[in-house]
């Protein structure tokens, strides 16, 4: 009974909203969306930037959402002919602009 309801409760919803240019975080998209990277947030640490720049999460790199775990947390993107997991707190930091 107890998995039964772990497993049916809804994943929450990433905090933030869509800017204004239609940009959002990567957090946000669903599974099967893609879009490119416009930037990371301001104020983000400098070493995690530079991590997940080197990880792939640069500006203009496209990003599709592969999967989700099934409490919703990591979540694996495909970028740069890879997949990687990352947590929602990393992904709260990444600027997404998605496709129409």
């Amino acid at each position: 009974m107890r998995i039964n309801t772990v497993l049916n409760r809804r994943r929450p919803q990433e905090g933030g909203s869509t800017q204004v240019d239609g940009s959002r975080s990567l957090g946000q998209l669903s599974v099967g969306d893609q879009g490119t990277v416009s930037g990371l947030k301001p104020g983000i640490e400098p070493r995690l930037a530079r991590r997940l720049i080197d990880l792939g999460f640069g500006t203009g790199t496209r990003v599709e959402v592969v999967r989700r775990a099934p409490l919703g947390d990591p979540c694996i993107y495909r970028v740069c002919g890879y997949e990687i997991a990352l947590r929602s707190e990393q992904t709260r930091l990444i600027t997404i602009q998605p496709d129409a």
